[in-house]
């Protein structure tokens, strides 16, 4: 049982006895978690309706009146069907990856990402420019990744902005060495340094 804290319980309506525990800290710790699963489970019983009614997210049903997830993927709607034929080709996974930027970026970086060269900015290393589908063994360091400065700001202003567009393409690898380095000019020499065997 946590030290400095008191509890104070009801009956013990729970079938647990004092007996079957070395302490009595212990038994009153096993009340105190079976008493705490009860108000859980009445708790969900009572209120667990109310917990989704007011959510924008779910939708009645009006049939079971039980709340579910409306932004759910039917697997047998027109959308979903469609979304995975194009998953099928490369041309298909192309505009599927088009599509995301334009939703997280805008339709300007959607042009500017076309005029791209398929090479990491940093590394050389040739990309995919489509999106790349999820599976055991994949590498996902081979896809395109768009990489702005923080500076002219975040990923929301650029696609309110249309003139702030991002500062190019590079690799995952290439991505996260730059953002974990903190993007210090200073660090980033040093590392150079450091690798040549400088310091």
């Amino acid at each position: 049982m946590p030290k400095g804290k008191t509890y104070k319980l009801g009956e013990n309506t729970y079938g647990i006895k004092l007996e079957d525990y070395a302490t009595k800290e212990d038994y009153h710790y096993a009340l105190l978690k079976a008493h705490r699963k009860r108000h859980a489970e009445n708790y969900k019983k009572k209120h667990g309706h109310k917990q989704r009614s007011g959510d924008a997210r779910y939708k009645k049903d009006p049939e079971t009146g039980e709340y579910i997830y409306k932004f759910k993927r039917d697997p047998e709607s027109f959308v979903y069907k469609q979304h995975n034929k194009l998953r099928e080709t490369e041309e298909g996974r192309y505009k599927l990856k088009l599509q995301s930027i334009q939703i997280f970026w805008g339709e300007h970086v959607v042009e500017w990402y076309k005029k791209q060269k398929p090479n990491c900015r940093i590394c050389k290393k040739k990309l995919i420019m489509s999106s790349i589908l999820k599976g055991p063994g994949v590498d996902y360091g081979e896809e395109a990744v768009i990489d702005h400065d923080y500076k002219l700001g975040t990923q929301r202003d650029i696609k309110k902005n249309g003139s702030i567009l991002p500062r190019g393409i590079l690799c995952h690898t290439c991505n996260q060495g730059i953002g974990l380095l903190k993007e210090n000019k200073m660090i980033l020499k040093n590392a150079i340094k450091y690798v040549e065997g400088l310091i």
